[in-house]
């Protein structure tokens, strides 16, 4: 009796609960069910021409994705979260290897259980080779003030050897009574507001320092084993470079690290970058006239980084060097800027750039 009482109670309450889930609608739309397509496309004297087997990154609030593009300069991305996509393409000049194809496309609305299909023209660009890979300025966890541990690391995302001989290496953060830092001020063609310019040895067109194909380069700001003044710090000991100021009284030179030398002699404080915003460049080492600014046709890359999406202080750095700026991470947060995939370069860091938990000196 008292087995048939708990039979009659279960067969109640499931009853209920399918009476109850009746009343419930099921979703019709479901999150990852989102179509993208895109097509690339490059001008080639007035023809829109396939950029074939090209290379393509899309972003959104959920990460990174890379996709290859088809013989048509198409490529088909099922199955994405309903969001805002930016996304950026990378291809080869058919006929010459040291021309890239880059285009980008930001703000490409994807709905759940949408299809969207959106076109990227792509513009040739002629690039030095060398790019700014990664730039950490906010310094370790710490409660002491410590900054020493910065470094810019460079890239070689080319299948040939290039070379650093004269290369100069820029913090841009002056001229702010005029257009600002890294501006074409007076509109004659070069960038203003070089606060610091550090050279490698030799002259432009000498051979004597490469940077091999895929390599990464570390510049220091202190060659040293940070961890021994900041447990959260890293080791630069290793760096294959590091900024030395002969004119600085105070400056510890690493012997075993060659030097990058600096240009400016009223200038006897280490190469140091502003923790949440600043400017870097680096460029041919064919104009070094500081003063009346960097020739804009000698300039490799550019980064501007800034603290707020919506900063106070406008974008400053000339868009011929750099579309966009990186929003960069906390101070004292550990964290660093590097590019979402090495040597990827649109001139536009808002694209180019993501924040890392941890800096990555010489890998990525």
């Amino acid at each position: 009796m008292r087995g048939l009482f708990y039979k009659l109670v279960v067969f109640s309450i499931s009853l209920a609960l399918f009476h109850s889930c009746e009343k419930i609608e099921m979703p019709t739309k479901y999150d990852g069910s989102g179509y993208l397509k895109l097509i690339c496309l490059w001008d080639s004297l007035g023809q829109l021409t396939p950029i074939r087997n090209g290379k393509v990154i899309i972003t959104s609030e959920y990460g990174i994705k890379i996709v290859y593009l088809n013989e048509d300069g198409c490529v088909e991305i099922p199955n994405l979260p309903e969001s805002i996509y930016n996304a950026s393409v990378h291809g080869i000049h058919p006929t010459d290897k040291s021309i890239s194809l880059i285009g980008v496309k930001k703000d490409i609305e994807v709905k759940s259980m949408g299809k969207t299909i959106d076109t990227i023209i792509a513009s040739p660009t002629s690039g030095f080779g060398i790019v700014i890979n990664e730039i950490y300025s906010s310094g370790p966890v710490n409660d002491i003030f410590y900054i020493f541990d910065q470094f810019i690391e460079l890239y070689n995302p080319t299948d040939s050897i290039k070379y650093l001989d004269g290369i100069i290496v820029m913090r841009v953060s002056g001229n702010n009574e005029g257009l600002g830092p890294g501006a074409d001020e007076g509109n004659d063609g070069d960038i203003d507001g070089i606060t610091y310019i550090f050279k490698f040895p030799g002259n432009p067109g000498e051979k004597n320092y490469p940077i091999y194909p895929k390599q990464f380069v570390v510049i220091a700001s202190k060659a040293i084993d940070h961890r021994k003044f900041v447990s959260t710090s890293i080791d630069l000991s290793n760096a294959d470079w590091e900024f030395y100021n002969q004119y600085s009284p105070n400056d510890v030179d690493n012997p075993n690290v060659p030097n990058l030398i600096n240009l400016r002699p009223d200038r006897t404080s280490d190469f140091l970058l502003a923790l949440t915003s600043d400017i870097v460049v680096i460029a041919t080492g064919e104009d070094i006239k500081w003063e009346d600014g960097i020739d804009i046709n000698t300039i490799i890359d550019g980064v501007e980084y800034q603290s707020s999406p919506h900063p106070i202080n406008k974008k400053t750095l000339d868009p011929r060097v750099d579309r966009g700026y990186v929003l960069s991470p906390p101070r004292y947060s550990g964290k660093s800027m590097q590019r979402k995939s090495p040597g990827f370069d649109t001139n536009d860091s808002s694209i180019d750039f993501e924040i890392i938990d941890k800096p990555t000196p010489g890998r990525q």
